[in-house]
């Protein structure tokens, strides 16, 4: 059990620890009187700025090396996001955690200078970190008119690997403006990769390699001076309806070139999602919770699409069969056995048996399906786990392709429950 004193700039100032015995039941615990001491100082030193002038007021946060494997020794960077350190009057700092690793990467920043990520062996004394003026990128980026200027994200990645990028740029990925334009501040001076990102799902549409940006002038490279996508990429809209002409509220869409083997994927809200892409016919696959899976081929243009209710299952419990007291519980888990299954179907969590012995769902799925019992455990003492029934619990079913109301008798061999409820349990 820790208790951390947080010191007036965020740091980890001082620490209390007390040691739990390795079981502890329900109820309060006296845990007793908490000392507190210092946590241990990762790195010290002063920040100056380029002409070595000492400089006061200046922010500093870090990440420690944590190496991971047994003869590997590969290793990552861990951000000390809590522990921050200020320097005084004369440059002074001192970031302290209970975190630690091999090595400490530094970095500080005041105004618009900036520096690091220096990495120095873990308890360094003396470091000396400069600060140097940011630099600025701007551009313009040149779309087609039916891309909206807001689905599109300018983002920079440093070129060269950072153990710590908390100061890699100000705010987030800009979107250019009407003209196209953008500017993204507070870059540390050095060689950055510009990714031009569909917002929607996240995904490049084009990416400038090895841009270098300096400190002080705004860097504008020629190949962001215009960077003109217009005759690259195209939008369409996809509007997604039920049978009574409502958008379908959630869902998301798989866009495939015809020959691809891997396609883009879209999130849509509110029956609308926007497909950037490089032209030519697309194939779709539309999916939503509650609702059949369409495909439709070959769409060159804005589409409307049509998505019909799946049905309602209702699952009830053989006669004699009772649901296990909490914290356990019983669900159905349904495979397909007709074409693939659709990841949607139980977006909204599977059905789960209650008190009286029935479980309802409307379901994303027609066919043939496999129809399973799951038993699970949920306790804040023991912690959650599933497990399945067996073949005793397992049947063969057929979802009807219509919104209709089906119901499903289940039952399961109640030794295979007993035996389900120790083994979650003992795990």
């Amino acid at each position: 059990f820790v208790v951390y004193v947080i010191g007036p700039q965020g740091q980890d100032a001082d620490v209390a620890r007390v040691e739990l015995p390795r079981t502890l039941s329900k109820g309060a615990h006296e845990l007793g009187d908490l000392v507190v001491r210092p946590s241990p100082v990762l790195a010290s030193g002063t920040v100056v700025d380029a002409s070595g002038k000492a400089v006061e007021g200046a922010g500093g946060t870090g990440s420690v090396s944590v190496t991971y494997g047994d003869l590997s020794g590969e290793m990552w960077w861990e951000s000390l996001y809590g522990n921050r350190a200020r320097t005084d009057a004369a440059g002074a700092f001192a970031l302290r955690s209970e975190r630690h690793g091999e090595r400490v990467s530094l970095s500080a920043a005041k105004d618009k200078l900036r520096g690091g990520p220096q990495v120095v062996a873990s308890g360094a004394r003396d470091v000396v970190l400069t600060l140097a003026a940011t630099g600025t990128l701007e551009g313009v980026v040149l779309l087609d008119a039916s891309i909206s200027r807001a689905s599109i994200a300018v983002q920079i990645v440093p070129r060269e690997p950072q153990s710590d990028d908390s100061f890699a740029q100000d705010g987030a990925p800009p979107s250019p403006n009407e003209d196209g334009g953008f500017a993204i501040t507070g870059l540390r001076p050095g060689l950055y990769d510009v990714h031009i990102m569909d917002r929607t799902n996240w995904e490049p549409l084009h990416v400038v390699e090895g841009v270098s940006v300096t400190g002080g002038a705004p860097t504008r490279d020629p190949r962001l001076d215009p960077l003109d996508l217009r005759a690259r990429y195209t939008a369409l809209v996809l509007s997604v309806f039920d049978e009574s002409s409502a958008p379908v509220p959630h869902g998301n869409v798989v866009a495939t070139s015809p020959g691809a083997i891997d396609g883009r994927y879209y999130v849509f809200d509110d029956g609308k999602c926007v497909i950037v892409h490089a032209g030519g016919a697309l194939d779709l696959e539309i999916s939503a919770t509650g609702f059949l899976p369409q495909r439709v081929l070959g769409v060159v243009a804005n589409q409307r699409v049509v998505l019909r209710q799946g049905a309602v299952l209702h699952f009830q419990l053989a006669a004699g069969l009772r649901v296990p007291d909490e914290p356990y519980l019983l669900f159905v888990q349904l495979t397909a056995l007709d074409g693939e299954w659709n990841s949607s179907a139980w977006n909204t969590g599977p059905p789960v048996f209650g008190s009286d012995g029935h479980a309802e769902q409307r379901v994303s799925m027609a066919g043939r399906a496999r129809l399973s019992l799951m038993l699970a455990i949920n306790d804040d003492d023991v912690g959650w786990g599933s497990l399945y029934l067996g073949e005793s619990a397992t049947r063969e079913i057929v979802i009807s392709d219509r919104a209709a109301e089906q119901t499903f008798e289940v039952a399961f061999d109640p030794a295979d429950l007993a035996k389900a409820m120790k083994l979650l349990h003992d795990d």
